[in-house]
């Protein structure tokens, strides 16, 4: 009969698995775990964050994966990530942000700047249902849903 492993046997082994986590975190590219950040908004944006909704205003929020930010009618806001490039929301736009700079444009439109020009970044992408749209080095794309 075998015997159940220690809570120290466990803690060992779980703190283990924290350091290779915080190792592979770390040997990610910066700019493949870049987020957004709010830098300006002409007035108050909705944020969808897992299963809460949440009403912002100014600049200054850091965006997650998975967030849906919505701009009410008459209002837009801007973002930008880690690496520098450029995202803008115009009025009554829904965008989803996902991982490695991917952003689904639910409803709307969306000015996308690649400012980022080294080899090592990941272009940013937008896609909606009809179509996916990078814009090259140094240059910008502007995408509706209509």
């Amino acid at each position: 009969m075998t015997s159940a492993p220690s809570v120290s046997h466990r803690q060992s082994v779980l703190s283990r698995l924290a350091a290779c986590g915080a190792l592979l975190a770390a040997l990610i590219p910066l700019d493949a775990r870049a987020g957004w950040i709010v830098t300006e908004a002409d007035g108050p944006y909705r944020v969808i964050h897992a299963t809460s909704v949440d009403t912002a205003s100014g600049a200054g929020n850091r965006l997650a994966d998975g967030d849906i930010v919505e701009t009410a009618p008459q209002r837009a806001l801007q973002m930008q990530d880690d690496a520098g490039n450029i995202l803008a929301l115009g009025p009554d736009t829904r965008a989803l942000l996902g991982p490695a700079e991917r952003v689904s444009l639910l409803d709307g439109w969306i000015k996308l700047s690649r400012l980022c020009t080294s080899s090592s970044c990941s272009p940013p992408v937008v896609e909606t249902t009809h179509v996916g749209a990078a814009p090259d080095n140094g240059s910008a794309i502007i995408v509706t849903t209509s």
